[in-house]
């Protein structure tokens, strides 16, 4: 890892520290920018150069920890998945942004990345955390639908074709429908009744960075509409791998109790109901076992009437920006192309075939996925 660094850096060991972070990242145009705003704060005499400085060396060290580990093959191809996507996404009229830098970690997420800070050019940098190295021995394909459902927080942050407003229209009247009606009720059950609708407009609310309960709801129908039922399979492994408390309320993601009902309900009415046997069989079992949960309160919060009306919002929206829809008719098409050896053209197309394959010939699967990955390699390799 590197090595903590002293506070009595000068400009000049920052500027230097910056080329070697950044020259070799995908985030080399920053360097003029970084050295002009070490300089100018450089020339300022009172305290206020000095915390400058320490803010730039922070930044600066935060993207040595990020970048420890370098730019390889699964960089490369994680980057490129997650441009095609971006792309096919897009439309002329509306462009998603397609630069995402990925990083590794624990679990998949999405973020905004700190930045040089430029009043008159601000930077937006958006980062896809995937899980494992950076080694593309550590990629399964069958897990990047969730690929899918982070970039639909990113898509949804830039250009939500009014999901937010909508669904923020439906939650007042839900908030204020709850309010009206405890007026009726003893000065006890008055209080709990306000402080539960105040509970679900702070969870439910989209907020602008989409970490709130609609936008992770929203982001599981897109992942559903792009991906299909490649999706659900990702969600199985999801809960087979993590210890899930179904019924856990947390601020940034609904319960996962709410969160099947949810899926299992669209993936029916989207043609994928015969693919979610299994989710079905998690829910029955969640809800007729030990982890069986009843709570007026919890009921109250996981409001399944407001789950349906945010996947109604988020179809809409889907339809609105046009989004490339994951169909049985995709899926055949998939499927000769693999039979008959043809290339795949997208990241989509990539990501499904794996699910496909997997789905027929499951021991035929990680030479299949490490073959593909192996031409996609060379082949933005030799584009370099």
């Amino acid at each position: 890892m590197p090595r903590l660094r002293t506070n009595c850096e000068t400009s000049e060991d920052l500027k230097e520290r910056t080329r070697k972070v950044f020259a070799q990242s995908p985030l080399l145009s920053f360097v003029p920018l970084m050295e002009e705003i070490i300089s100018s704060i450089a020339c300022t005499t009172d305290a206020s150069g000095n915390r400058g400085l320490a803010a730039v060396a922070r930044l600066i060290d935060y993207y040595e920890r990020l970048f420890f580990s370098g730019f390889g093959t699964r960089f490369s191809v994680d980057a490129w998945l997650s441009q095609n996507i971006c792309k096919q996404w897009s439309t002329p009229v509306r462009s998603v942004p397609c630069q995402i830098i990925p990083i590794y970690g624990n679990q998949w997420a999405y973020s905004l990345l700190p930045s040089p800070w430029d009043t008159s050019r601000p930077i937006s940098i958006y980062a896809v955390c995937f899980p494992g190295r950076s080694e593309i021995s550590d990629v399964n394909l069958l897990d990047y639908p969730w690929l899918f459902h982070e970039l639909g927080h990113h898509l949804l942050a830039r250009a939500d074709a009014g999901f937010a407003a909508r669904f923020n229209q439906h939650l007042a009247g839900f908030v204020k429908t709850v309010a009206r009606k405890a007026t009726a009720d003893s000065p006890s059950l008055r209080a709990r009744s306000f402080d539960t609708a105040a509970k679900v407009r702070e969870l439910w609310t989209p907020r602008s960075n989409t970490c709130d309960w609609a936008h992770e709801l929203a982001a599981d129908a897109i992942a559903l509409w792009t991906c299909g039922p490649s999706f659900l399979t990702a969600m199985e492994h999801a809960l087979e791998r993590e210890k899930i408390q179904p019924y856990e309320v947390s601020e940034s993601h609904p319960p996962y109790g709410l969160r099947m009902r949810t899926l299992i309900d669209l993936a029916e009415n989207l043609e994928w109901g015969s693919h979610s046997s299994q989710l079905k069989a998690t829910l029955y079992q969640w809800q007729t076992g030990n982890l069986a949960f009843d709570s007026n309160e919890y009921s109250a919060i996981a409001e399944i009437s407001l789950a349906e009306e945010c996947c109604s919002q988020i179809v809409r929206t889907c339809r609105t920006l046009d989004l490339p829809q994951c169909t049985p008719d995709t899926l055949n098409a998939v499927q000769q192309k693999i039979v008959a050896g043809q290339d795949l053209d997208s990241a989509a197309e990539l990501i499904l075939a794996a699910w496909c394959v997997h789905q027929t010939t499951p021991s035929a699967s990680q030479v299949w996925e490490s073959e593909a990955l192996a031409r996609l390699a060379k082949q933005l390799n030799s584009d370099t």
